[in-house]
């Protein structure tokens, strides 16, 4: 042992062991430190590419859903100004003609409040004379408010609106959404590439190593533009258009957005009860104008059932004219301005689409129909064998010059009108109780009303009794179950087979009075057109877009997928922070990969009117057929951006194959 060096740490040998050891942890301490950075930065960039592939699927199938939404919107505008053209263009007119008549009734009716109405019993003509003196006042509100529109109408020119020769606003904003339409389609490719692509790169923090495909390349949507007529059915009934109509895949916009619909049906059950035929009103004298109320001469129906059976939509001429139904049934209700509105309306309609698809208040089985939250279309005015002319109104209102016209049948006399009161009674006139409070009551609760007959109605030749100069009263009666409101209580008298109660029928009496209005000896007036011009069938016509339902249907999903679903590829370079040789793992692709996928999809009505078109992320489907598409869509990858890359991208799609089924499932 002599001569060895020994110190007190070991021998020399022993020295710098570790040393060694530190280094090399220190080396496998930077390695996993490196290690956890890169595949840190592996995470990182796969959720930030995950994330950028389904910003730039979902941007771009929102693009198409809007875009479709957009072209929807512009065909119900356009089918919403069609329906406006004789909507707002006959409104000046109707005006016209209802002021000038509502003021000839006026001054009639205050003549005759002036002369009286009838003496006995004196509790009687108090109520008629107080009815007709409201039914006054109301004409001198109606009045003033139809002076007002008239003026309006003074001021604004409707023509400048509403005519086609002229350049109307209205003909204008149609062919300015039809233009912008056939913009929207034609570079609805471009764009919905456009927005995938800038969606997807929106979302990068560093675009110098990152890119976005989408697939198709050039995304195409199958649409055609129509013909003007296509309007019709839309802007009448709500409907789409015949070809495209479906009544469980395409149920037309107003239906599906608004519930635009009227439910059709007929009545069951019940029991008649028939009327009393006692005075004017229910026998012979059918010519007597009541018609006001219940009951009536002929009896009535008590307890039937509405028996709904099926529905019909509607569109936004229905509406337009109902709106106008609705104001007048509120303000205007002695006037005649829906009346006159309605036929010139549909008669100015008429002179471009002359086939009427709307039955009208019935449908061709005879089935009434039920409008849902439907306004009395005249107010007090009841309107016996209307004419199907339009008469420009002129108003005699005095009846001896009235019979003298009548008798010289020269000029004709085409109308004929009074003002009515109506009144039911628990009691007859010569009862002691007859207009006791709680046993009568005005018809309807109307203060009067007007009624408006075709032809001269000579009241002379009633079965009436004549109370005062122009003034006839009718009494009649009918038969009732009960009628609470004037205090007629229900009798039962038995029971049914089944149980039911049997009531006993009970008469009410009526006492109608009539005076005399006028006759009316305007002749017809020719309609203004304001499509005159105007060819429906030329190629600059406004026009809608419409889906090609023979290239896709809404349960092909193939080809919904190939023509409504999106997918986009987002990658970007994947080189490590540190050592990027021993990291890489022998990768043969540079980059790092993510795919997503997105629809486009209307779930309501499966056309270009509902505006109901969405967009939704949806798992990757159909793989092979997005690489496929890639394939033979290559020679167009020049007209997207970062074209250079996508050979690496179809590479990689090509390479997963294989794989795509069970990674996508996992």
């Amino acid at each position: 042992m002599q001569g060895m060096n020994t110190g007190p740490y070991g021998s020399q040998r022993e020295r710098g062991v570790i040393l060694v050891i530190f280094l090399l942890a220190i080396f496998l301490l930077a390695a996993l430190v490196m290690f956890v950075i890169n595949t840190g930065q592996q995470v990182n960039n796969r959720i930030s590419a995950q994330n950028n592939a389904d910003a730039s699927a979902k941007a771009a199938s929102v693009w198409a859903a809007r875009t479709l939404n957009t072209v929807a919107a512009n065909n119900v505008e356009m089918a919403r100004y069609a329906a406006l053209v004789p909507v707002l263009h006959t409104m000046p007119r109707t005006t016209d003609y209802s002021l000038r008549e509502s003021v000839a009734w006026r001054n009639r009716l205050a003549e005759q409040l002036n002369t009286g109405t009838g003496n006995s019993p004196k509790a009687l003509y108090d109520i008629v004379n107080n009815t007709l003196t409201i039914m006054l006042g109301d004409f001198d509100t109606q009045i003033q408010d139809l002076t007002t529109v008239n003026d309006l109408f003074q001021q604004v020119n409707v023509d400048e609106m509403t005519r086609y020769n002229t350049g109307g606003y209205l003909w204008r904003a149609m062919t300015a959404l039809d233009e912008l339409n056939q913009g929207l389609t034609d570079e609805f490719p471009s764009m919905v590439q456009v927005a995938g692509v800038e969606g997807g790169h929106a979302n990068f923090r560093d675009e110098s190593d990152a890119g976005i495909t989408l697939l198709p390349l050039r995304p195409e949507i199958p649409v055609q533009r129509g013909h003007f007529d296509d309007l019709e059915r839309p802007a009448r009934m709500g409907m789409l258009p015949e070809d495209e109509d479906d009544p469980l895949i395409r149920r037309g916009p107003w239906d599906a957005v608004y519930g635009w619909r009227d439910r059709l049906g007929h009545w069951e059950g019940g029991t008649y009860v028939p009327g009393s035929d006692s005075g004017g009103g229910g026998g012979a004298g059918r010519d007597v104008p009541i018609g006001g109320g219940p009951g009536g001469g002929d009896g009535q129906w008590v307890g039937r059932e509405w028996i709904p059976y099926a529905y019909r939509t509607y569109g936004p001429l229905t509406w337009l004219k109902r709106r106008v139904s609705c104001y007048v049934a509120r303000n205007l209700d002695l006037t005649r301005y829906d009346w006159y509105h309605r036929r010139m309306t549909d008669a100015t309609l008429a002179l471009i689409w002359p086939d009427p698809l709307d039955p009208g208040y019935l449908d061709n089985q005879g089935y009434e129909v039920w409008y849902h939250g439907g306004c009395s279309h005249d107010g007090r005015m009841i309107n016996r064998g209307w004419r199907r002319d339009i008469l420009n109104p002129e108003w005699v209102t005095n009846f001896d010059e009235a019979v003298a016209i009548a008798d010289a049948r020269t000029p004709p006399i085409k109308e004929t009108a009074f003002f009515v009161v109506e009144i039911k009674s628990k009691y007859a006139m010569d009862d002691a109780k007859f207009l006791t409070p709680g046993t009568w009551q005005l018809v309807d609760n109307l203060n009067g009303r007007m009624s408006v007959q075709s032809g001269w109605r000579d009241p002379r030749r009633w079965r009436a009794e004549q109370t005062a100069d122009y003034v006839w009263r009718d009494n009649w009666e009918y038969q009732v179950f009960w009628d609470r409101s004037i205090g007629i209580d229900p009798i039962i008298i038995g029971t049914n087979d089944d149980g039911s109660p049997i009531y006993q029928p009970q008469p009410v009496y009526r006492v109608d009075h009539f005076a005399f209005a006028g006759i009316n000896t305007g002749n017809a007036d020719d309609l203004d057109n304001p499509y005159e011009g105007f060819d429906p069938s030329a190629d600059d016509a406004p026009s809608p877009m419409r889906l090609r339902h023979d290239q896709v249907e809404q349960d092909d999903l193939d080809t919904r997928r190939q023509y409504l679903s999106y997918m986009a590829v987002a990658y970007r370079h994947d080189k490590p922070q540190a050592w990027a040789a021993r990291f890489r793992g022998g990768r043969p692709s540079p980059y790092l990969f993510s795919i997503a996928q997105a629809k486009v999809f209307n779930n309501h009505s499966w056309d270009l009117w509902t505006q109901m078109w969405r967009a939704e992320l949806e798992p990757v489907n159909s793989y092979d057929d997005w690489v496929d598409g890639m394939s033979s869509q290559m020679g167009e990858a020049s007209d997207v951006r970062d074209a250079d890359d996508h050979e690496a991208v179809l590479k990689y799609l090509e390479a997963t194959r294989g794989l795509a089924t069970p990674m996508l499932q996992h």
